[in-house]
């Protein structure tokens, strides 16, 4: 057992919902577009959807059926989904948008729709030569843009897998917004006012506040 190919149940992020008592090991996501706190491997995906019970059949179900991840086929049971990736077994009819629940683990979400598009926080951005504007996404996406109005903080809905932008939510007050960290995660929140990279927002009309980053504009 290689220990780059797996990490002991005791010391999985506390955003997987896993049994920590249970055998002593568990697949480890390849490095990719998520970091291993913010991700699952997708055979533990299949797992937790009833398609596969143990490693060996996970692979099983991989070479025998097309597994979608944001609209591209994946056959490495150690490839990582993360927050807002589709997962499609068009085989079983089954269909998941990763979520995150008020404990801030990592969920699959059955009720996912409109899987094609999919909204992407942007975490960075930079000027290339040329005057082209790139942003860079919460998923690792690079997109070459030219609306200089797209901001830090922003959501971009793009559509998956040809990343063209479809929609573009602001951070901003009276924005609706997922919080993914502190003692609201999971919570739905309308912002209040900004300041700076500070974030006010109320849930059930009581304010609170949490960082930027904390927060992703649905």
């Amino acid at each position: 057992m290689s220990n780059s190919e797996y990490l002991k149940r005791f010391n999985a992020p506390r955003s997987w919902m896993i049994d920590r008592k249970v055998r002593t090991f568990i697949t480890k996501p390849n490095p990719g577009a998520h970091p291993i706190e913010r991700a699952l491997p997708i055979g533990f995906v299949l797992q937790s959807a009833g398609l596969a019970h143990t490693a060996r059949e996970v692979k099983k179900v991989m070479l025998a059926q097309e597994i979608i991840v944001d609209g591209r086929r994946v056959k490495d049971p150690r490839f990582p989904v993360g927050l807002f990736d589709s997962v499609e077994v068009p085989a079983a009819k089954q269909a998941y948008r990763i979520g995150i629940d008020t404990k801030g683990r990592l969920v699959l979400n059955t009720d996912a729709k409109d899987l094609r598009h999919k909204p992407c926080r942007i975490v960075g951005k930079k000027m290339l030569n040329g005057g082209k504007l790139q942003v860079n996404l919460i998923d690792s996406r690079n997109l070459q843009v030219d609306k200089a109005a797209y901001k830090v903080g922003d959501t971009l809905v793009i559509e998956v897998p040809s990343q063209k932008v479809i929609k573009h939510l602001k951070l901003e007050p009276g924005a609706n917004v997922l919080l993914t960290a502190g003692r609201h995660v999971g919570k739905i929140a309308r912002v209040s006012n900004l300041d700076g990279n500070t974030v006010k927002f109320t849930i059930n009309d009581i304010v609170s506040e949490t960082e930027k980053e904390n927060t992703y504009v649905i």
